[in-house]
């Protein structure tokens, strides 16, 4: 019996010292990757100022000289996140942009334009 148990503790520690002699290399997760944080930064703001005009847009009831000012915001912002400066990890671009061209588009049947 204490031969099965002095194998056992053996075979243990094989397993324990070959489970963790090579540690595997992964990325870090998107919160935690320096570059995406400073990515999401830089578009913060504009983010922010294109969801400030777009609740201007549904408060608009007829066309104006304010509504052709919040059309071009509109425009000029949309421009921006679509143009601006591309994710360090491409298919956060797709999913940040999502939307991006339709309401770039959609600017355009606004009144006063």
């Amino acid at each position: 019996m204490a031969v099965l148990a002095g194998i056992g503790v053996l075979l243990s520690g094989a397993v324990w010292m070959t489970s963790s002699a090579v540690p595997r290399a992964t990325a870090a997760p998107p919160a935690e990757d320096l570059t995406i944080q400073q990515w999401l930064s830089g578009r913060e703001a504009l983010q922010i100022e294109l969801n400030n005009t777009l609740v201007e847009t549904q408060q608009l009831t007829a066309p104006s000289s304010q509504a052709t000012t919040i059309c071009q915001k509109l425009a000029r912002v949309s421009q921006q996140l679509l143009h601006g400066r591309r994710s360090p990890q491409p298919h956060l671009d797709t999913a940040a942009n999502a939307g991006h061209h339709t309401v770039h588009q959609g600017r355009t049947g606004m009144p006063g334009r």
